[in-house]
């Protein structure tokens, strides 16, 4: 190999560990984000909400950089995208039904059928 060519990729090599060791620090930063994030209350379901959102921007980090999906074909990203998008709907029904569970008055005999309703009473 030519000292021109073997110069070209010396200082490739050392973009790449460069982008690697700031990935990695965004994975520590993430982290630490991470465990703070777990000592604060928000309710409800908004500590998982919080949560995922961190894990989806670390995941994020791994998927475009350690996984070289910045650099890969176009249908790569798509099926990636898809990916997402269907991870997004597999997490999106339970949350909906969860916090739509109390949006309904149920009427006390509607579990239990053999429960006294409270109406008006009937006067034969």
């Amino acid at each position: 190999m030519s000292e021109a060519k073997k110069d070209h990729h010396d200082d490739h090599h050392d973009d790449h560990m460069k982008v690697y060791w700031l990935v990695f620090v965004g994975l520590l930063i993430g982290t630490v984000i991470t465990v703070l994030a777990s000592k604060i209350k928000l309710g409800g379901y908004m500590d998982v909400t919080l949560a995922l959102a961190i894990a989806i921007c670390k995941a994020s980090l791994v998927l475009i950089f350690f996984m070289h999906l910045r650099e890969a074909a176009r249908i790569v990203k798509l099926v990636a995208a898809g990916t997402f998008l269907w991870l997004i709907i597999l997490l999106a029904y339970p949350v909906v039904d969860i916090a739509s569970r109390y949006w309904i008055a149920v009427e006390p005999g509607w579990l239990n059928p053999h429960a006294e309703l409270s109406g008006p009473a009937d006067t034969e």
